[in-house]
């Protein structure tokens, strides 16, 4: 578990309740201000550093095969030196649209970002060993994930002088078949909690399944999740506070369609609609 200074959120959302073995990822953070677990893919397994994403649900990294690429600082995972990888079927039930689609013989994906951000390639199944939050503990597991020929990822950039160490991103979204949480639902239970480090170079966990719940975390603070028709995650937000005082904002500027504020810890900004940021920055 992290240090004091991590900063706790749970995040629960339960279908069916049985018996599997819990699964502990160790979480870092990095310089742009990313959240992120350390994934290695293949046979012989490659190391790539994936943004954990409560956003989305598709699991993709960049390929060394990339037409379009962004700096990183290792080389990209590459299919044809891994043993156990094979190229995804295009009537294999996760390819489904609407980031994923058949093409011919084999699946396809193509995933818009914020910022006119993007990433396209085909999609292929191989091993994901973990370092899980276990002392000396592994976890290899198969794993259906994009490989990324086109790739336009400004936030995954150089910052501050330091090179850029994300190569992807391993989406936990609850709606998508393709998503990390529903693919591994057996282990998950569609449950996870998350510890965010707050400093660089401090480590947190990534919990799926009974590990989830936390019960062992006394003075843990939740917040339930609201459901919705699409892959984000709302809390029920209900105002701002600025110094003690709470600012005069009509809580019905905190919902979406009814459903709450968003939690997006694939991205690095905090937004509000402008009668929202309006009154705060005054």
């Amino acid at each position: 578990m992290a240090s004091t200074s991590t900063t706790l959120i749970l995040l629960t959302f339960s279908f069916l309740i049985f018996q599997c073995q819990p699964f502990t990822l160790t979480v870092k953070r990095e310089f742009s201000g990313f959240y992120y677990a350390e994934v290695y893919l293949g046979n012989p397994p490659v190391k790539a550093n994936l943004v954990i994403d409560t956003g989305s649900g598709p699991v993709w990294v960049q390929t060394n095969q990339c037409v379009q690429c962004f700096n990183i600082t290792y080389h990209g995972f590459d299919p044809k030196k891994s043993s156990t990888f094979r190229p995804m079927p295009s009537k294999h039930p996760l390819c489904v649209p609407i980031e994923l689609q058949p093409e011919e013989a084999y699946c396809e994906y193509d995933i818009g970002y914020a910022g006119a951000q993007y990433t396209r390639g085909y999609y292929g199944i191989d091993l994901f060993t973990f370092n899980t939050a276990v002392a000396e503990h592994q976890e290899a597991i198969e794993v259906a994930f994009g490989l990324g020929l086109f790739n336009k990822i400004q936030d995954f950039a150089d910052h501050d002088h330091h090179p850029n160490i994300m190569a992807g991103v391993l989406g936990i979204g609850r709606i998508h078949p393709s998503s990390f949480l529903l693919q591994l639902s057996a282990i998950t239970q569609m449950k996870f909690s998350y510890c965010l480090p707050r400093r660089n170079g401090d480590e947190a966990a990534l919990h799926f399944g009974i590990d989830a719940e936390l019960r062992h975390h006394a003075n843990v603070q939740t917040i339930p999740i609201l459901g919705s028709d699409n892959d984000f995650y709302y809390v029920n937000m209900t105002g701002i506070s600025v110094a003690g005082s709470v600012l005069p904002i009509d809580s019905a500027l905190f919902s979406y369609a009814g459903m709450g504020v968003a939690i997006d810890s694939g991205s690095l900004y905090t937004m509000f609609i402008s009668p929202v940021y309006k009154i705060v920055k005054e």
